[in-house]
């Protein structure tokens, strides 16, 4: 229809705000606000929500006339909401948020998290406070990975945790957000970079293959799946009997391992934007890691990638400070400190 979100908000490199109101006490898309889905390289439109108010539930404003309100409503005022988010995201981290990363945050810290994207909400509602998008809450953590990698690039992050948690389920769920050239005159190539990220939950397990097969205790055996770290010699064994061994760790993932350009598009290859969540048993995780691939549509020697992802890492069956312990086995860490009063030069 007419109602899908136009320019400027139908944007890769920038920040949609669509509008919610409430409704018998559930938030709901204002009438009003444009829907998904954006353009391609940016697919997953309006980024998020904030209040805007509707007939039945409108902005009070201040009458020029004393006495008297005026009721409005609007994505207008939605977005300075989210603006003022982001600015003192920038502007009481010292300096350690950029913009980038603060896009990533709030999209991060969006309270409406179901695992798929809505054309109606995007990615969710932003909290009311920004204690909610900085502070980590009990049992978790959340780190900011930032920086620029070279076109087709691979860099390794390695995960911090804690290898004695072994019970329960732990959730990973990240953020990752590209500033990307575009290409204009392209519709269908029009974001120029992106990256892939890969989550390996236990970066020391490889997978080992022999395609014809050799016979181990009895049986004719072509693959095996062996934590390097803890089982060396299985490894040099396997090695000596003409196995070889995986590029990379296990993804332990179900998803096939050669796709289509177009399966790609469709699973956000090319956005700028991608918000990802994935659970694993505690007991299968050991030296967790990502692996990120930078991609370029165009073949040139300067083309950096640069990213800004967010993980919050939550295990409700830690036994531990989970926060205490990964910043005392991981001393490199830097907590961001917020500060209440920020000076502005103004020249």
């Amino acid at each position: 229809g007419y109602n899908r979100i136009q320019s400027p908000a139908d944007s890769v490199n920038c920040l949609a705000v669509g509008a919610f109101t409430t409704k018998n006490g559930d938030r709901i898309r204002a009438p009003y606000s444009s829907i998904g889905p954006g353009r391609e390289g940016c697919k997953m439109k309006p980024d998020l929500m904030a209040f805007g108010g509707c007939d039945n539930h409108p902005i009070h404003l201040i009458s020029d006339h004393q006495g008297f309100k005026i009721p409005d409503k609007g994505t207008s005022f939605a977005s300075p909401i989210v603006a003022n988010m982001a600015g003192r995201l920038i502007g009481e981290s010292n300096g350690n948020i950029d913009a980038l990363t603060a896009k990533a945050l709030l999209i991060h810290s969006t309270s409406e998290k179901s695992g798929f994207h809505t054309n109606e909400m995007g990615h969710g509602i932003l909290p009311d406070n920004i204690a909610d998008v900085v502070d980590c809450k009990e049992k978790s953590y959340t780190l900011i990975y930032r920086g620029k990698l070279e076109s087709s690039r691979y860099a390794e992050f390695p995960i911090p945790w804690d290898n004695t948690i072994k019970n329960g389920n732990v959730s990973f769920r990240w953020t990752v957000a590209v500033l990307t050239d575009i290409d204009h005159l392209s519709t269908d190539d029009y974001t120029s970079s992106a990256v892939q990220i890969t989550f390996y939950p236990n970066n020391n397990k490889y997978q080992f293959t022999n395609k014809s097969g050799v016979i181990i205790d009895g049986k004719l055996k072509k693959s095996e799946i062996v934590d390097i770290d803890l089982n060396p010699e299985r490894e040099k064994f396997l090695l000596s009997n003409g196995f070889k061994k995986g590029s990379f760790p296990k993804t332990d993932s179900a998803d096939k391992q050669y796709k289509s350009e177009s399966e790609l598009k469709k699973d956000l290859k090319w956005d700028s934007l991608d918000t990802r969540e994935v659970s694993k048993t505690a007991s299968g995780i050991r030296n967790p890691a990502f692996h990120i691939h930078a991609l370029g549509r165009r073949r040139l020697d300067d083309l950096n990638v640069k990213y800004a992802l967010i993980l919050t890492v939550t295990a409700p069956k830690a036994e531990n400070d989970l926060y205490s312990s990964i910043l005392n086995r991981f001393p490199a860490l830097l907590p961001i400190e917020m500060v209440s009063e920020v000076n502005i030069n103004v020249n």
